[in-house]
């Protein structure tokens, strides 16, 4: 599987656990000089920030940095 397709599965697994809403990635655009952005909205009732460390913990065993930010569902808008 490619690094897309690990992190994808992650996170496809986290909306289909019903703890994130959704996502967007900027996985299009990573470089080798540059880090993999992740746009997610948690799921109403699930702690935002504890998502977010899941995230962090999951793409940190797959051997990516990452940065995450947390949005509303609504805003989940793509990268530049």
């Amino acid at each position: 599987m490619t690094i897309w397709g690990d992190v994808n599965a992650v996170l496809n697994g986290l909306v289909r656990d019903g703890r994130i809403a959704g996502y967007r990635t900027n996985m299009a655009q990573v470089s080798a000089d540059s880090r993999l952005k992740i746009r997610l909205a948690a799921s109403p009732g699930e702690d935002a920030e504890q998502v977010r460390r899941a995230v962090l913990r999951a793409t940190a065993r797959l051997g990516i940095v990452a940065d995450v930010e947390l949005r509303d569902a609504g805003d989940l808008s793509a990268f530049d």
